[in-house]
C-alpha cells in the first residue's frame, strides 16, 4: 500500500463499478459483461487471432455470450504501408461497438470518428497483468476499452434519452428522484438525478451522476446499493474507506417515529478527556490522533466493517480492534454522563457490540426500576445527516430507545419519540413542547416523578 500522510485514512483498492448491483439498467446482463476487465481481456484474447476469425468466416456469430456480426474487407486508403491489408470488422450487436482485427493481428477500435489502436502488449507478455486494456489516443493518455463498450451500449440502448430535466423518474435504483441535469461532456453523455431522504428531522439531498464510467453520489464513487426489506435504499460510496448514505428511508419512518434532538446535552470533549477516560495515550499516539476530531474521524473509519484490513495495513496488525476497545470505553463513559444529565436513574451501563461492525445492540442501560434501554452509537467523519438517518431507521424498527452521535469532537444525544419507557418518552415530549426554550436538565430533574 502507498504511504499515507499522517492524519489521513487508508484508501482501499479501487472497486470496479458493478452495473448489476447498482440497479440502474433494465437489462444489466450486457453491461455487466462489457464493464468487467476480466471479461474484456478474455474477449480480446478470443478475437486477436486473424486466422481464427478467417476460419469462422463472415456473418453472425457469438463470442463469450455476445452476438457479433463479422465482415471481411481490404484496406484501400490510409497510410501507404497499411493499404492492401486484410481485416475483419466485428460489430458487437448489443453495443454497436466496431472493432477491427487486421491480418497481422493488430486491433483497432472505433472511437470519436476514427479507428484507434488497442494496446494488447500485456496480453502477449509472460505473467499476469490485470490492468484494463487501453485504446491509444496519440501522445495523450488513452481510454479504456471497457469505457468505450459501456458508453456505446448506453447510447445504443437509449439510456440517456429516457430522462428529461425537471421530470420525476424511477428508472434508477427503482425509486423516485428528480432529473436535475443531463447533457454531453468531454467524457460523453451524463445525467444527474436528485434524491431526498427524509431523516425525520430534515431532508438530505443526494445528487447521483451517471456516466459511462459508473455513478457517483455527491461526487463520490458508488460501489454498491443496499435495499432493505422495509424499502430503505442506501448507497455505498468510496470516501477513504467505504461509507453509506440513504436516498430512501423506510416508509414506517415518516410520520410514525420522530428523532428528538436533545440539543442541551450536546457535549464537546477534547483530547485530554479521551485520554482521561480511556488511558489510551500510547495507542492514540500510534494512530496519530492528536485531537478529539481526529478521534471521532478515526473511529468512524475503523467502525465500518470493510475498512478493518486497510486500517491494520496502515497502522499495524490489531490496531483496528484496539481502537474499537478504546472507543467502547469512551462511549460508555459518555453514555453514563448523558443519561445522568437527563435525570434518569441508571443502575448500570453495559457495552455489548459497541462500535464493532457486526450485528447486535451497541449499549444497554439498565434503570433502577428494572427497565432495559437500548442505546445506539454512531461515529461519523463528515456525514452527520446520514448518521441521524441511520439512527432514525433504528428507532423506526424499535431497535433503540435513544442514541449518541459522535462527530467532530462532540457528542449529540437523540431520543426515540416512540420509546416505551415513559420517563424517557416524557422527556422527549417536553423537549418538543419547549422548542428549546428551557434546559433539558430541568426536564431531567422531573424524570423521577414519572411513573414507569
Amino acid at each position: 500500500m502507498k504511504p499515507i500522510s499522517p492524519g489521513t485514512k487508508a484508501t482501499a483498492p479501487k472497486v470496479p463499478f458493478d452495473w448489476a448491483k447498482a440497479k440502474i439498467l433494465e437489462d444489466d446482463s450486457v453491461a455487466k459483461k462489457v464493464s468487467s476487465d476480466s471479461w474484456v481481456r478474455s474477449f480480446v484474447k478470443e478475437i486477436m487471432d486473424y486466422q481464427k476469425l478467417d476460419q469462422i468466416g463472415e456473418g453472425e456469430t457469438e463470442i463469450l455470450g455476445l452476438k457479433i456480426d463479422m465482415v471481411k474487407g481490404i484496406l484501400k486508403d490510409g497510410y501507404p504501408d497499411s493499404i492492401g491489408k486484410s481485416y475483419f470488422d466485428l460489430k458487437l450487436v448489443d453495443t454497436g461497438t466496431r472493432i477491427r482485427v487486421y491480418d497481422d493481428n493488430v486491433i483497432s477500435v472505433w472511437y470519436k470518428g476514427a479507428f484507434n489502436r488497442l494496446k494488447i502488449g500485456q496480453l502477449t507478455e509472460e505473467g499476469v497483468n490485470i490492468e484494463p486494456l487501453e485504446v491509444a489516443r496519440g501522445p495523450k493518455s488513452g481510454i479504456y476499452l471497457k469505457s468505450i463498450l459501456i458508453r456505446d451500449y448506453l447510447e445504443k440502448s437509449g439510456f440517456f434519452d429516457k430522462f428529461a430535466i425537471g421530470q420525476e423518474t424511477d428508472k434508477v435504483f427503482r425509486i423516485k428522484g428528480i432529473v436535475k441535469d443531463k447533457g454531453v461532456s468531454n467524457d460523453g453523455s451524463y445525467v444527474t438525478i436528485e434524491y431526498k431522504a427524509d431523516t425525520g428531522s430534515g431532508s438530505g439531498v443526494k445528487e447521483v451522476r451517471i456516466t459511462a464510467d459508473g455513478a457517483t453520489v455527491n461526487g463520490r464513487s458508488i460501489v454498491d446499493v443496499e435495499t432493505g426489506e422495509d424499502g430503505a435504499v442506501y448507497l455505498h460510496y468510496k470516501s477513504g474507506g467505504v461509507r453509506m448514505t440513504p436516498i430512501k428511508l423506510p416508509v414506517t419512518t415518516v410520520n410514525t417515529v420522530k428523532l428528538v434532538e436533545a440539543n442541551d446535552l450536546t457535549t464537546e470533549f477534547d483530547y485530554n478527556d479521551i485520554v482521561g477516560k480511556t488511558g489510551a495515550a500510547n495507542l492514540l499516539g500510534e494512530l496519530d490522533i492528536k485531537s478529539s476530531p481526529d478521534f471521532t474521524e478515526r473511529v468512524a473509519y475503523a467502525a465500518f466493517g470493510r475498512n478493518k484490513k486497510a486500517f491494520d495495513a496502515q497502522y499495524g496488525e490489531g490496531k483496528c480492534k484496539a481502537l474499537w476497545d478504546v472507543a467502547d470505553d469512551f462511549s460508555k463513559s459518555a453514555a453514563e454522563e448523558a443519561v445522568e444529565n437527563m435525570g434518569l436513574d441508571i443502575e448500570k451501563v453495559d457495552v455489548k457490540r459497541g462500535v464493532r461492525p457486526e450485528g447486535g445492540v451497541d449499549i444497554l442501560t439498565t434503570t433502577k426500576d428494572g427497565k432495559t434501554l437500548i442505546l445506539d452509537v454512531e461515529y461519523t467523519k463528515d456525514d452527520f445527516p446520514s448518521a441521524k438517518s441511520h439512527m432514525t431507521k433504528k428507532f423506526a424498527e424499535n431497535k433503540a430507545d435513544l442514541g449518541m452521535i459522535f462527530y467532530k469532537g462532540k457528542y449529540y444525544v437523540v431520543i426515540n419519540s416512540a420509546t416505551d419507557y415513559e420517563p424517557l418518552a416524557n422527556i422527549a415530549k417536553d423537549i418538543e413542547r419547549a422548542a428549546g426554550s428551557r434546559n433539558i436538565r430541568d426536564f431531567g430533574r422531573r424524570a423521577d416523578s414519572y411513573e414507569g
